[in-house]
């Protein structure tokens, strides 16, 4: 069963515009409905900031995880202009097809702090800020 942390591979993840990309996402959290929230990651920097880690822009709303073993070989950001409701069953059946792939879980400090940065974006609902919100105290986060 897929957890809030969890990086995986989504070759066909879905763009506002319908397009389709080959991108790596966190699971943010579970709303009170089942959805999945996911956040896309990019290496591409374009501006982001990297300290602060947590920035709301501009040029970009993101939280800078940088390089982590085994997940991301290059500076990653976890893009924060926009968070995806992914129905648990249709996630759920992505990974067991392997439409979906598993990487590994982020280190739980850096999904604490990751989750503080994501709950605040202009992006976040209220139902996807409670549902991190939830997450991040049942993690324990300090701070």
């Amino acid at each position: 069963m897929p957890q809030g942390g969890e990086v995986y591979h989504y070759p066909g993840y879905v763009f506002p515009d319908n397009a389709t990309k080959d991108k790596y996402v966190v699971l943010m959290g579970q709303t009170i409905s089942g959805d999945w929230i996911v956040a896309r990651t990019t290496s591409r920097g374009n501006g982001r900031s990297i300290n602060p880690a947590c920035s709301y822009g501009p040029p970009y709303s993101s939280f800078f995880l940088g390089k982590i073993q085994d997940i991301f070989v290059r500076d990653t950001w976890l893009v924060l202009d926009r968070l995806d409701d992914h129905d648990e069953r249709d996630f759920d059946q992505k990974i067991a097809t392997k439409g979906i792939n598993l990487i590994k879980p982020l280190p739980t400090q850096v999904f604490c702090e990751a989750l503080t940065c994501a709950m605040a974006a202009e992006a976040a609902t209220r139902q996807q800020e409670r549902a991190m919100h939830d997450l991040r105290a049942g993690l324990r986060c300090i701070g």
